[in-house]
């Protein structure tokens, strides 16, 4: 039972922190102890759609950390605004933030583009795609049209550019990194947002062929996977018509969505320490981690209390079994011993004063269920004895199942008598076991408390000992400095 308990407390530890994480282990390990994000000062970094949401955000979070910044995207005002922000940081000059405004479908401005950055800032270290337009739609109402504007903003536009900067990065051996904002929906399929879905594992298998070809020079690739954030990207959600847009409210904190401002926070946190793919987690995901966790409990919990024994009796032995029996808690038991000829077998159930709880004589198979009235160890005994006549015979093979609680309960046939409904059952059995948790956490404070007083008692117990010590050496002193100075002077030593 202690194991159990013990097992228990480890399940309700991995719930607790599992229900505080925001991304995965790996970027949580990073954050921790990995390097910090001002590691990327004095680096240029030029994000793609940083006029609003994560974009946004992250070029905030870099700005803060002194990273030189390119941002990019179609709404010009919003961007001097978002620049302005930047210096409001402290730790950037005018020079330092540089801003174009271009559509990421009009390939036939990317390189220009790419030219203006080399030529403001003489180098580029790390491009973030993280232009993009999400979509929502049922399935059969899409037209191909969107389809093929959604690739256009979401994959072609961002691979097109990210191409141009590859050759830059190759023949000038410059060991860059190249940081794609994906999705969750990029690992999974997402219901009403097909063609933003497929987009997204679409940039999956572009990057992470380009992985395989890239790593080997030098240059990273980090793939994001947010899960659902506050921003505006729902707000400019296409529909199933290429010109139709998706009505959508402004987020509320009802909607369990992750902060910008911290998913921008973790995302820098990858790009500072080069994680090949992470993902950030929303309130939303957060909360079925949670639920996934307590459903493991509550299985744990089930099927942990069973304990199923096997053992070999010879005849005309005793073999006895101690169980810790817990008050007023039913613990019962079924039995089976295999045939035997010749040979009885008995078994008794007694607590630590001896008194019986349970006999049964000359068994084979059976139950039985005991209770006790304060917290004790009971023993259970099988004894064997060779039959008048027989001399010797085989060994019997014991099987013994006990359950403790909860689980020696049968629901089933209360369920029976009570007359109750499935799901009045399941509450009654949650209940019980809810009251089986609080009294195990109840006894092993109790087992603490017990302990404490021990070792405060033996602690006490050695204090007083150590002091009588004391006093006993320092009086054997005195006493051997008063003998030794009568015997000098009797020997006219000393005066």
């Amino acid at each position: 039972m202690f194991g159990l308990i013990i097992v228990l407390i480890l399940i309700a530890l991995f719930v607790w922190f599992f229900a505080r994480l925001d991304s995965d282990i790996q970027l949580v390990l990073s954050e921790k102890f990995g390097h910090s994000i001002s590691e990327l000062r004095g680096k240029v970094v030029w994000i793609t759609g940083a006029s609003s949401g994560i974009g946004e955000a992250l070029s905030y979070e870099l700005a803060a950390n002194g990273v030189k910044l390119v941002i990019s995207g179609t709404n010009g005002s919003r961007l001097e605004e978002v620049k302005r922000q930047c210096l409001l940081s402290g730790q950037l000059q005018e020079e330092d933030v540089l801003i174009l405004s271009f559509d990421i479908r009009d390939y036939s401005v990317h390189q220009m583009q790419f030219n203006s950055v080399i030529k403001h800032f003489k180098r580029l270290d790390i491009l973030v795609s993280n232009a993009g337009r999400s979509q929502r739609a049922a399935f059969e109402e899409i037209d191909i049209e969107v389809d093929k504007e959604m690739f256009e903003i979401n994959v072609f536009g961002l691979i097109n550019l990210t191409r141009i900067v590859l050759k830059y990065f190759l023949q000038n051996k410059i060991k860059g990194h190249f940081v794609v904002t994906s999705s969750t929906a990029g690992k999974l399929g997402v219901p009403n947002s097909a063609s933003y879905t497929a987009s997204k594992h679409a940039l999956h298998g572009y990057y992470e062929c380009l992985r395989t070809e890239a790593q080997a020079k030098g240059i990273s690739i980090t793939m994001l996977c947010p899960g659902p954030v506050f921003s505006r990207i729902l707000e400019n959600a296409m529909s199933g018509k290429k010109d139709g847009q998706h009505s959508v409210v402004t987020h509320s904190k009802d909607n369990k969505r992750l902060d910008t401002n911290r998913c921008a926070h973790l995302m820098a946190t990858a790009i500072v320490n080069s994680l090949d793919e992470t993902e950030v987690w929303s309130e939303w995901l957060r909360h079925w981690t949670y639920c996934l966790a307590v459903y493991c409990v509550v299985l744990g919990v089930t099927l942990s209390p069973t304990q199923c024994l096997r053992f070999h009796l010879q005849p005309n032995t005793k073999r006895c079994l101690k169980e810790e029996m817990r008050k007023d808690v039913l613990v019962t038991g079924e039995y089976e011993l295999s045939p035997a000829p010749g040979q009885r077998t008995d078994l008794a159930v007694t607590d630590s004063k001896g008194h019986t709880a349970f006999a049964r004589e000359n068994l084979d198979r059976g139950k039985f269920a005991v209770t006790s009235d304060e917290d004790d160890i009971f023993d259970f005994c099988f004894v064997s004895y060779l039959q008048t006549g027989h001399q010797t015979g085989p060994e019997r093979e014991v099987h013994l199942e006990m359950k403790h609680g909860v689980e020696a309960k049968s629901y089933e046939e209360l369920a029976n008598v009570g007359k109750l409904k499935p799901l009045e059952m399941e509450l009654t059995k949650l209940e019980d076991l809810s009251s089986s948790i609080v009294q195990d956490f109840e006894y092993m404070k109790k087992r603490e408390e017990e302990m404490r007083d021990t070792n405060e008692s033996t602690n006490n117990r050695v204090l007083y000992l150590s002091i009588f010590s004391m006093l006993c050496l320092l009086g054997l002193a005195t006493w051997q400095v008063l003998y030794l100075r009568r015997f000098f002077k009797a020997k006219k030593l000393i005066e």
